[in-house]
């Protein structure tokens, strides 16, 4: 059997590389083969690039830090392209629009719509759903989604018709949080099973197996904010004089952070895995800074991402979940805790085999 995974395998983004490679990983270990359609959108290649185009102050203002940092940024974009090119099984022709898809569609048993917020129609320029990412092209084949999610989105009125009109032909739905779900479930009418996002489905020697030079030869706080950290810029002070290490950043968001003492800006997807397998200790607001934390078994504290709200947030869900939801941080803390591990990877492994069970099912169930 075939599978055609569509996700955002291309993007420059440490989650969203990492979570296609896992998705295709697992994909081909159940199914026996499975390739990522290399459907890549211009605007994803465009924010890849070490220089924007465009003359708005925004754009000017980046290009002038990047210029300033250009030989760190050509190292980061080197080897997010070459993780890419080594690692993912990519379809042997490249697509940038439906129209090519649809003109020459792919030819798979089973096509797969998969995680990251693939089904959040405001992320992209035209503010509307991307017809590729409901594999909306093969004349033939299944199709089956694991984990989409809609971000914060939400779905009413035309955009909810809109959505019920692309997944009535999906054989299996799942999604990525309750919020997507919940969604999902008024679109289809049907039940939406959440399932663990694909990242989480290898084990922490998979990605340790990845994982290439951290650069940081001291012990150390990882700090990675992809958003204002909020009451997270008051514990980095705390941590390091309470565990005696330096913080290091890395730069989710270039703008360094208060009491950082290292940021670094080249790291690729290999360098991202071995600076949170070999951190103290972590504070993060990404979705995915949780869950290599959680991963590598790292101390950590978090806060939801921006636009997210807490304990509702993709990141609060996972987190009650594992049974951490104390390291959600809305206020400041006053005492570090500890974290023991041991129930977290009991709930891990069963959340682990409940999702692979799902994909199983998708896969190889039929209809």
């Amino acid at each position: 059997m075939k599978t055609g995974l569509v996700t955002f395998h291309a993007a420059h983004h440490y989650g969203a590389m990492l979570q296609a490679y896992a998705l295709a990983v697992k994909a081909a270990e159940i199914g026996g083969e499975c390739e990522l359609i290399d459907y890549v959108r211009p605007d994803n290649l465009e924010a890849g690039r070490v220089f924007q185009r465009g003359f708005s102050p925004g754009v000017l203002v980046k290009n002038l830090h990047s210029l300033t940092r250009m030989g760190a940024l050509k190292r980061r974009y080197n080897r997010f392209e070459a993780f890419l090119k080594e690692t993912m099984p990519l379809s042997p022709k490249r697509y940038l629009t439906i129209e090519e898809l649809r003109a020459a569609p792919p030819a798979y048993d089973v096509y797969l719509s998969g995680s990251d917020q693939i089904w959040n129609p405001f992320i992209f320029n035209e503010k509307r759903f991307d017809p590729a990412f409901f594999c909306d092209f093969p004349q033939t084949g299944r199709k089956i989604s694991y984990a989409p999610s809609f971000g914060s989105a939400v779905a009413e009125g035309a955009v909810l018709d809109e959505l019920s009109r692309y997944v009535k032909g999906f054989s299996h739905l799942s999604a990525r949080e309750e919020h997507g779900a919940s969604i999902l479930q008024r679109a289809a009418g049907r039940d939406v099973p959440v399932v663990l996002d694909p990242t989480l489905l290898l084990e922490q020697e998979e990605w340790g197996g990845l994982a290439g030079d951290a650069s940081v030869d001291k012990p150390y706080c990882l700090v990675y904010f992809i958003s204002p950290p909020g009451h997270l810029a008051e514990l980095t002070a705390k941590v390091k004089s309470r565990c005696n290490i330096r913080a290091v950043q890395l730069a989710g968001a270039r703008r360094k952070m208060p009491g950082v003492d290292q940021i670094i800006y080249d790291a690729g997807p290999r360098e991202f895995l071995a600076l949170f397998q070999k951190a103290s200790f972590v504070l993060t607001n990404s979705f995915h800074g949780v869950a290599f934390s959680v991963m590598f078994q790292r101390p950590f504290y978090c806060g939801a991402g921006s636009g997210e709200d807490g304990a509702a947030s993709r990141t609060g869900h996972l987190l009650g979940t594992l049974g951490l939801a104390d390291r959600l941080v809305s206020e400041p803390l006053s005492e570090l805790s500890e974290i023991d591990y041991s129930p977290v990877r009991k709930r891990l492994r069963a959340e682990r085999g409940r999702s692979l069970a799902y994909l199983k099912e998708a896969l190889l169930g039929g209809t």
